[in-house]
């Protein structure tokens, strides 16, 4: 199902780019091609750091005396994967599989840094498959390691400011600042 979903994203932001987008009709199919997958990677990043959060806060409920039940407070739902955290994953493998397919096949790029992309899009994948045959802890910290993509969009947005020409802009230039911060607190820190 997510497959489906950012297939049709990549075609939504097809037909949103071709109508209001003079620069983006300018570029050939594989140029267009590759501006939809960074604005679907900005999606994902975006959606995967929102649903990292709820799996971490959001799924295990309060206490008798209205406390938040979290993965960091509480064994029981450390342990114990709920629905969203199946469709936590789901979500991000279908993103990293049609990502892959679109950058392997489609665009066609090969090198160095595109193949440790493919690698660690597929071996993402498998390993998040891979949790859910053990149904334990693996499959929630599995989430949790998908707040680290909070970097993600904000490099996604410098690559769509360079694109437009705005990469010395005031906004390039707090993007780049937001860039650093959450990628030592996300990354680093996290």
């Amino acid at each position: 199902m997510a497959i489906l979903i950012y297939v049709a994203l990549f075609q939504v932001v097809h037909l949103v780019a071709t109508r209001v987008s003079a620069q983006y009709r300018t570029r050939d199919s594989k140029g267009q091609t590759e501006y939809c997958q960074y604005v679907s990677c900005f999606c994902h990043s975006n959606i995967a750091v929102l649903m990292a959060l709820v799996s971490m806060f959001g799924v295990c409920g309060r206490t008798p005396t209205g406390d938040l039940i979290t993965v960091f407070n509480d064994n029981e739902c450390f342990d114990t994967p709920r629905n969203f955290h199946l469709w936590t994953l789901f979500n991000t493998c279908g993103f990293f599989l049609v990502d892959f397919f679109i950058t392997a096949f489609v665009i066609a790029r090969h090198s160095f840094l595109d193949r440790q992309m493919y690698a660690h899009h597929l071996v993402s994948t498998i390993s998040f498959y891979l949790t859910l045959c053990l149904m334990n802890w693996s499959v929630v910290a599995g989430c949790m390691f998908l707040f680290t993509e909070i970097s993600s969009a904000y490099l996604r947005i410098r690559w769509l400011l360079t694109t437009h020409s705005m990469g010395n802009s005031l906004l390039a230039k707090l993007n780049g600042i937001w860039i650093a911060i959450s990628f030592f607190g996300g990354r680093l820190i996290f």
